[in-house]
C-alpha cells in the first residue's frame, strides 16, 4: 500500500485534532489552515512512482474547496485508472461525488473503497455537542451531507463506510453515540466502521490544548 499521495499541504477545515498539523512546515500553527500549498505536479509524481511499483491500493482523497477548481485529485484518480491501481479514498467532503464516474470505473477494474470521516451521526444524542466541537472546524460539511454522499457511493456499487477518528474521550466515546453512528452508517449503505484514538504530537498537541483552553 502506497502512503497517501498529497495534492495539497495544509487544510482549510481547521480540525483542532487533525494529525496532519504535526507535519505543518510553518512556525505558526495557525498557518496550517490559512497557507495552503498546491502540489500541481502531484499527478505526474504519482505516475512516476506507480510506474515502478506492483499494483497495490493507493490511499487518496483531498477534496478541499480548492479542488473544485484545480482538479488535482481528479487527475490523480485518472492516473490510478490508467495504470490499473485500486484506490482507498477517505473524505469529509461531498465534493468527492464529482468524481464518482472515475471511481466507478476504477472500482470495476480493481475493487476500491470510498469512506467518510465522522465522529457522530445526526440522530446521536450527543450530535449537538459534537457539532459545537466541530464549530472549531467551521469549513466542513455537516454529518447529514456526508451520510448522503455515502449513500450515493453505495448505490454506485462501491464499498463504503466510515472512519471514527479520533474517538474523543468525554465527547463521542459513549455507547449511545457509537451505536447511533454505526446504525446511521448501516442505514446509508455503509459496510464497515474503523476507529482510532487521538494522537497528539508536536504542533498538533500544542494547538489542540490551546483551543481547549480558549
Amino acid at each position: 500500500m502506497l502512503s497517501e499521495p498529497k495534492s495539497l499541504v495544509g487544510c482549510v477545515r481547521q480540525y483542532c485534532y487533525c494529525r496532519e498539523r504535526k507535519y505543518c512546515p510553518h512556525d505558526n500553527p495557525d498557518d496550517f489552515a490559512y497557507v495552503i500549498k498546491v502540489k500541481e505536479n502531484a499527478p505526474e509524481l504519482l505516475r512516476r512512482a506507480l510506474s515502478r511499483l506492483p499494483v497495490d491500493v493507493i490511499i487518496t482523497g483531498d477534496y478541499q474547496p480548492a479542488e473544485k477548481k484545480l482538479e488535482v485529485s481528479r487527475r490523480m484518480l485518472e492516473v490510478c485508472l490508467e495504470l490499473g491501481f485500486p484506490v482507498s479514498v477517505l473524505e469529509r467532503s461531498p465534493l468527492v461525488l464529482r468524481d464518482l464516474d472515475l471511481l466507478k470505473e476504477i472500482n470495476q477494474r480493481a475493487p476500491s473503497v470510498v469512506f467518510f470521516s465522522t465522529i457522530s451521526a445526526p440522530d446521536s444524542p450527543t450530535y449537538e455537542r459534537v457539532r459545537q466541537m466541530e464549530n472549531l472546524a467551521p469549513r466542513i460539511a455537516t454529518g447529514r451531507k456526508r451520510y448522503a454522499a455515502m449513500e450515493r457511493v453505495a448505490k454506485a456499487g462501491i464499498q463504503t463506510g466510515i472512519s471514527i477518528m479520533p474517538i474523543l474521550l468525554g465527547l463521542c466515546d459513549t455507547d449511545e453515540n457509537l451505536e447511533a453512528t454505526i446504525r446511521c452508517t448501516a442505514n446509508h449503505g455503509g459496510r464497515f466502521v474503523i476507529t482510532g484514538g487521538l494522537t497528539l504530537a508536536d504542533q498538533q498537541r500544542e494547538y489542540f490544548f490551546g483551543v481547549l483552553g480558549e
